[in-house]
């Protein structure tokens, strides 16, 4: 399967992929998507937050 080599490859896996160490890489991946999301959503509120407030100091910043 091409998931199984992908997912083996990435995390460095050797030998056969179980079901159980697939569902923990399949954890690994879903936490670090949310933490990123998560970042991602406060990070662009943050920065529509300072444009709406002054156009002046937006230019300042960046």
């Amino acid at each position: 399967m091409r998931t199984t080599k992908i997912i083996k490859r990435f995390y460095g896996v050797q030998g056969v992929l179980d079901e159980y160490r697939r569902q923990e890489f399949y954890k690994i991946g879903n936490t670090g998507f949310m933490a990123l999301f998560c970042y991602t959503l406060i990070s662009n509120v943050i920065v529509f937050v300072i444009v709406s407030l002054d156009n002046e100091s937006t230019y300042k910043i960046f």
